[in-house]
């Protein structure tokens, strides 16, 4: 299993194609394995990277509390080690907010940026969503805790489908996180401001495009839209018949607004 380490550890990654290189970024508790039906589509034109946060699948957990800015320094560590720079970098939820990091503090690594599903403080959240999954996260199982996760990440229709929900439950227990990691994932997302990063990203003048889905309740598109007062030459696309998880969801519609967005194919 291929791992690099870092300052936080060491991560997993996984590294596809050839090509332009492309990196996927995931949010709260989502692993690298959440990426391989994009990894496939584009790594027959493309390099493709994705990694395990810190803490999560198969990478180590860190041994203090941590930042996103950290995390994002550790992918940049971890991407330079791969020789990897030019890239076309894809952050979703928490991603969103990693991402928008790292291309604010190494430029020079990122040459288009995709913030799907994200915003610039998710503090904002705190009460409607996170306090609510932390208190749940204390008093259910995880397979009642994975379950009570997916209501808020995917439509009504999909979740009111017993067959869908629990292949998506059983899929997340084949890398179960922690407690210890969930918590500090957590901690770091709600400490995390990105207002300055977005004002960075822009100033060097690197195309972004905003990305949500028609009926994302945990971060609807007028938050993630909200960005684009930043720059307002950035891109919106909004993908229908989907909710927080656009990717999975609806994986056609995703995988479009990259290819519309960017120079990949």
């Amino acid at each position: 299993m291929p791992h690099i380490l870092t300052a936080l550890g060491s991560l997993f990654y996984m590294d596809a194609g050839s090509g332009p290189g492309m990196v996927f970024i995931g949010g709260l508790s989502a692993t690298s394995t959440a990426w391989q039906s994009l990894q496939r589509r584009f790594s027959s034109s493309c390099r493709v990277i994705c990694f395990d946060n810190p803490g999560v699948g198969k990478s180590e957990q860190p041994t203090r509390p941590y930042t996103l800015e950290q995390v994002a320094d550790a992918f940049a560590e971890a991407l330079a080690a791969l020789d990897a720079r030019d890239l076309y970098v894809v952050g979703h939820s928490m991603g969103g907010c990693i991402a928008m990091t790292l291309a604010a503090q190494h430029p020079r690594m990122v040459k288009q940026l995709v913030l799907a599903n994200t915003l610039a403080q998710p503090r904002e959240l705190r009460e409607n969503h996170f306090e609510q999954l932390r208190s749940a996260r204390l008093t259910l199982s995880a397979e009642e805790w994975l379950t009570r996760f997916y209501q808020k990440m995917i439509l009504p229709t999909r979740f009111a489908n017993k067959s869908y929900r629990n292949a998506l439950v059983s899929f997340a227990l084949q890398n179960p996180q922690s407690d210890v990691s969930f918590f500090a994932q957590m901690d770091a997302l709600l400490a995390f401001d990105g207002t300055a990063y977005l004002q960075a990203v822009a100033s060097q003048n690197i195309p972004v495009l905003l990305l949500s889905s028609q009926q994302d309740i945990l971060i609807p598109p007028q938050r993630t839209f909200a960005l684009k007062h930043v720059n307002p030459s950035w891109q919106t696309t909004l993908i229908p018949d989907a909710a927080h998880a656009s990717y999975i969801e609806n994986y056609r519609g995703f995988c479009n607004a990259l290819e519309t967005f960017g120079e990949i194919q």
